[in-house]
């Protein structure tokens, strides 16, 4: 019943993780009190769900609590996010215990659930709190101003405070080595904006339709005891029926409580954070100078072509065209179901070398070193180094491949084009936007 209710009361409108987030500041508060210190770190172990504790508004939670307890020993906040296959776990284990303890009692208050509980359950030992109201986390996300796209993608997020601010990072596995670059998410001196954006209670009141469904299930209990005598008070009655509508009180109500398979794709391009005062993406730069990478288009089996910017034609002081150094990309064995040996294709997703070090008759035709400037689809970008190829070889990012299809209109995602290990990521990347 306790369930049921507390399903119905935050089911849809946000209010579970809203529900959460207090539940997790009230068990800080509770063992910190009880131990008298504060972890440098808290680790949040949470379920893969981006309904519950997987979003913005319990990462706007981690902010506010690291901004108001900035002067304390904790530091950091980190949230991991178990694979499929942890509900095998210990923790996991035990709410199955719990649940086989509590089918086919009946229980209508917290007392007597813990009571059927502590009675069945002696190995363990049980507390509970009365969780009787709920702060409306959601509320920093439009004071903060932050969201963040995406976020199903890793399974690691960490946010902590040095002298210089509070910072964000994540990685697409727990156990990945390496992080994506921070972003810094406030300046330390400006924690004390963050720390005083004070959420506002929760009102407790269920809508229309489930006020109408709790209250056909009251009337079915009141007839249902209507039978039974009490010693003093004669016939039971839970509900009057002059009353032409139920007031619910304020703390009657409480919370009770992409696959594995998936490669590593850059930790930088697996979540995009908006809002963030001091990271907002620069704007394009409106000219192109030597030494600028650049994209323009190419044909047939080669869309698009890489380039470096060598230099600026001039003739009689007017622009005559640019000259470009161009790059190749390798060919790498493709990656699909069929059997037998793969051939080798262009992996344009993958490392690019410079023409001139590649023979002619492995190469595909490439446009004039001569250039205009309308030619050129993407500029002002900075490219990954690779681990294939010579030393001057080189990876373009996802956020390109982005802007060419989104802005350009060039399909990556072709499979005559993408069936390597680095463009199967990519269409990967793509379908979890």
């Amino acid at each position: 019943m306790c369930r049921r209710l507390a399903t119905q009361l935050f089911k849809g409108d946000g209010r579970f993780v809203v529900g959460v987030a207090t539940m997790l500041t009230r068990q800080i508060h509770r063992t910190a009190a009880k131990e008298g210190r504060l972890p440098n770190c808290l680790y949040v172990g949470a379920d893969n769900t981006p309904k519950e504790t997987k979003n913005t508004t319990v990462i706007c939670w981690a902010i506010f609590m690291l901004a108001s307890l900035r002067d304390t020993a904790l530091s950091a906040i980190e949230f991991q996010y178990p694979l499929v296959g942890h509900t095998h776990g210990s923790l996991d284990r035990f709410f199955s215990r719990l649940i086989t303890a509590l089918r086919g009692r009946t229980y209508y208050t917290m007392e007597e659930m813990a009571d059927i509980s502590t009675s069945c359950l002696k190995a363990f030992k049980l507390n509970w709190s009365h969780h009787g109201s709920t702060y409306n986390f959601a509320h920093l996300r439009t004071l903060f101003g932050i969201e963040v796209h995406r976020y199903r993608n890793v399974h690691a997020l960490r946010l902590y405070v040095d002298s210089s601010g509070l910072w964000v990072k994540w990685k697409q596995y727990v156990s990945d080595e390496t992080w994506c670059q921070p972003r810094l998410v406030a300046e330390f001196d400006r924690l004390d904006v963050f720390a005083a954006a004070k959420p506002p209670l929760v009102a407790h009141e269920f809508g229309e339709l489930e006020k109408g469904k709790h209250l056909n299930f009251l009337n079915k209990l009141e007839r249902m005891l209507a039978d039974l005598k009490c010693a003093h008070l004669g016939p039971c009655q839970l509900v009057s029926r002059d009353a032409e509508s139920m007031a619910i009180p304020e703390d009657i109500y409480y919370s009770i409580s992409m696959g594995a398979d998936i490669g590593h794709l850059p930790q930088d391009s697996l979540v995009t954070v908006t809002g963030l005062p001091q990271n907002r993406e620069p704007a394009q730069k409106a000219y192109i100078q030597p030494g600028d990478f650049c994209v323009v288009a190419g044909k047939d089996r080669l869309p698009i072509v890489l380039g470096v910017l060598m230099e600026l034609v001039q003739y009689n002081g007017e622009e005559h065209g640019l000259w470009f150094r161009w790059y190749h990309p390798l060919r790498t064995p493709e990656m699909n179901f069929k059997a037998g040996r793969k051939k080798k294709v262009l992996d344009i997703f993958g490392s690019w070398v410079p023409a001139d070090e590649i023979s002619l008759n492995e190469t595909e035709v490439l446009p004039s070193v001569m250039q205009p400037a309308a030619k050129i689809l993407v500029w002002d970008f900075e490219p990954e180094p690779s681990d294939e190829g010579n030393q001057g070889s080189v990876v373009i990012p996802f956020a390109v491949y982005d802007q060419l299809m989104d802005l350009h209109g060039v399909d990556m995602t072709g499979l005559s084009l993408s069936s390597t290990k680095r463009g199967n990521l990519f269409r990967t990347h793509r379908l979890m936007q």
